[in-house]
């Protein structure tokens, strides 16, 4: 820890350069503040500033720590609506592992009046991400027709792997003296390979005498592997006198192109017959399909010297509302093999609002300290129908995100920058899970409303290093 502080004192003693802080610790601004060739990924007209011919850069970030966990219960229900079967259910989620390493590549090369970059980016918070979840939930449930009463403990494994790369193309050239336009295309293909394991073990007793009426064990297994790919426009402005900056970047909203194939296998062990349901296995596809979400964003901020040694940052950004539908898909209604019904998918947000801030400290010439934070709140429903709804479920989820940062800058020479700090993100979320289905053969139907609240903390820490020649 000496030899760091000493080195960092070294550094900060030589140079004769004004110290710029990272966009990564001020609140992980995009619009504004210079990052070298990293900035091809951000406002594209921020690249116009670059005085050298060629620049590269990379960033690297890691999360040391990470902590989720969930509760859900099933919500009260209207006096006007009866359910078939009246259950309690709770249970709690937890991630039992996470590896989510990222790695960001750029480079920019100025041609006459006119500077163009490139850039390979996550359009997600992580380039490469395997996961392991785990969910135990208990139901007790009471069937008044036949005075069952039934006691299911279920354990659910999730492993999840993920790879998501994006290709950003930035162009920009000086209108006037001070300012700067930028165009940006970005296309990205994200890979996931998703595959959940389940055992339910059921008891079912006779009420109120409690006899033993059946016992069973199931397991089912899932996978699901999906491929998406997606392109998006973006249209910059920069407006730079001195040390202060004004940015707008203007985003199209992305054009998807998805697949997905799924595999389901499901095995139950009885000791009686009753609504017995053999093993089997089942494939479905959804085959590629083409959809807008029309999330279009608009992003502005501004950095101001304030002081000598001082400088603030302010952002926002304003994501309209997004839908799209996918593709119909047939499955198994109840796991039933025998009644297979065919699907839409319709997912629909609200409109997003996004805050960022951050300040600069120049200690000296060649060192520099930021922080900053930021705040977002979000809600996404997606809603699975058949034909004339006779199954629905739908899922809303309501996240608050809350983040701080903390940064170094170091400048080595006047073209050489590294720059390393750490993140901390804070996720509120509530799901709520209306689950119904409506079986004409039988005449039942059946209404589940869930609620889970969740916790995530995940902790980033990143290097990276621009220099230009």
């Amino acid at each position: 820890m000496k030899k760091l502080i000493l080195i960092i004192l070294i550094l900060s003693a030589v140079g004769g350069i004004e110290a710029l802080a990272s966009s990564y610790s001020t609140g992980g601004v995009k619009s504004v503040i210079q990052d070298g060739s990293l900035d091809v990924l951000r406002n594209p007209a921020l690249i116009s500033l670059q005085k050298d011919n060629n620049s590269i850069g990379f960033l690297a970030k890691y999360i040391p720590y990470y902590s989720y966990s969930a509760d859900f219960r099933v919500l009260p229900l209207n006096n006007n609506i009866s359910m078939m079967i009246n259950s309690i259910l709770t249970g709690a989620v937890k991630k039992k592992s996470s590896v989510n390493p990222s790695l960001y590549l750029s480079y920019v090369r100025k041609i006459g009046g006119l500077t163009l970059g490139i850039g390979l980016n996550s359009k997600s918070s992580n380039s490469l991400s395997m996961e392991k979840t785990e969910s135990t939930y208990n139901m007790f449930m009471l069937d008044p027709s036949s005075s069952n009463l039934q006691l299911s403990v279920n354990k659910q494994m999730t492993r999840d792997k993920k790879a998501d790369l994006a290709c950003v193309i930035s162009a920009a050239f000086e209108t006037t003296e001070k300012s700067h336009l930028g165009l940006q295309i970005t296309t990205s293909g994200a890979y996931s390979n998703s595959v959940m394991n389940m055992k339910t073990s059921e008891v079912k007793y006779l009420v109120p005498a409690m006899i033993l009426n059946g016992n069973q064990l199931s397991t089912a297994t899932t996978g699901t592997i999906s491929r998406q790919y997606s392109s998006e426009l973006a249209l910059g402005y920069l407006y730079a006198d001195g040390s202060n900056q004004v940015g707008i970047m203007i985003k199209s909203g992305r054009l998807f192109w998805r697949d997905s194939d799924t595999k389901l296998s499901f095995i139950r062990y009885s000791n009686t017959m009753t609504d017995y349901i053999p093993g089997f296995k089942l494939n479905g596809r959804r085959d590629f399909s083409t959809s807008y979400a029309r999330d279009i964003s608009v992003t502005a901020g501004a950095s101001s010297q304030v002081l000598d040694f001082l400088k603030l940052v302010v952002e926002t950004e304003l994501q309209t509302s997004m839908r799209f539908r996918l593709k119909d898909y047939i499955m198994p209604l109840g796991g039933d093999p025998g009644n297979l019904v065919k699907t839409k998918t319709l997912i629909t947000s609200d409109p997003v609002l996004v805050l960022r801030f951050g300040m600069e400290f120049s200690l000296s010439s060649s060192f520099a300290i930021s922080a900053g934070g930021m705040m977002v709140n979000s809600s996404i429903k997606t809603g699975q129908y058949s034909q004339g709804k006779l199954f629905q479920d739908i899922t809303k989820s309501y996240n608050t995100t809350y983040g701080s940062m903390l940064g170094f800058d170091i400048f080595m020479s006047e073209s050489s920058r590294l720059f390393l700090g750490s993140d901390i993100y804070f996720t509120k979320g509530k799901t709520d899970r209306f689950f119904s289905n409506c079986d004409l053969k039988e005449n039942t139907f059946n209404i589940v409303p869930i609620r889970v609240k969740s916790t995530d903390i995940n902790l980033y820490t990143y290097i990276g290093m621009t220099s230009s020649f």
